[in-house]
């Protein structure tokens, strides 16, 4: 098992543990301000105070793809926060644009309490949803 009490996992590739715990932290594939994706072969739990960050552009996200269950929440006034960022040197996505930002073998649990964009450029997220 892992467990991210407090901290950032962040980067692309893979990680192997039957259970991935998000207590207080953040989740970004791919790492700082670019798209990528990291795998979870077992099921991974973002508790309500974990954020999963989600860099954006043109065409593309990161995308968390989970081998087994992701677990958001426990009922419908909690769960984890997304917080979504665009890249600084990429065209913004536009307006209908739509992209996979997480796969699960086993589906998902619950739904994410907060989301935020972040511009480009911004220092403070803008609350959607």
């Amino acid at each position: 098992d892992m467990l991210i009490a407090d901290g950032l996992l962040s980067g692309s590739g893979t990680i192997t543990a039957p259970f991935l715990t998000v207590a207080k932290g953040v989740v970004a594939p791919g790492g700082g301000d670019r798209v990528g994706k990291l795998t979870v072969n077992g099921d991974v739990i973002l508790t309500s105070g974990a954020t999963l960050l989600v860099d954006v552009q043109r065409g593309s996200a990161d995308q968390l793809s989970v081998n087994g269950a992701l677990s958001l929440s426990t009922t419908a006034t909690d769960g984890a926060s997304i917080v979504f960022n665009k890249v600084t040197d990429k065209a913004a996505p536009r307006f209908g644009d739509k992209s996979v930002i997480a796969t699960t073998t086993d589906g998902v649990i619950g739904k994410f309490h907060l989301g935020n964009v972040n511009p480009a450029g911004s220092r403070s997220p803008s609350r959607c949803g």
